[in-house]
């Protein structure tokens, strides 16, 4: 799978998609930095990627209308790499299931919503 993160998202969890194997890139390696959330979004469905974020914003909308595949780790930044770790496997399935998927990953585990509300 491939992962697509938010200038919002520290670098540590880079390493936990790519030690399993996922291919992972940045915002600003896309040269999006500055784009809107929308560009984000489009650019990450042009590209199979799961766009990845703190933003509550951008999530808010995602959780709304699920376009494309988006991940919201609903945590402090330090705490997003061990989180992600211990629901991996859940998060991945989840992801796996649509084209159109909104993940919140909180310490309550992964929640996800496929439809427009």
């Amino acid at each position: 799978m491939r992962f697509l993160l938010d200038e919002n998202v520290d670098a540590r969890v880079r390493r936990v998609f790519t030690e399993r194997s996922h291919e992972c890139w940045t915002v600003p390696e896309a040269n999006l930095a500055g784009d809107t959330d929308d560009e984000v979004t489009v650019y990450a469905m042009d590209h199979h990627a799961v766009v990845v974020t703190h933003d509550v914003e951008f999530s808010k909308r995602r959780e709304r209308a699920a376009i494309g595949k988006h991940l919201h780790l609903k945590c402090d930044a330090l705490d997003a790499p061990s989180l992600l770790r211990d629901n991996f496997d859940a998060v991945i399935s989840i992801l796996n299931r649509a084209d159109h998927v909104f993940v919140r990953l909180g310490f309550d585990g992964p929640k996800h919503f496929m439809h427009w509300q």
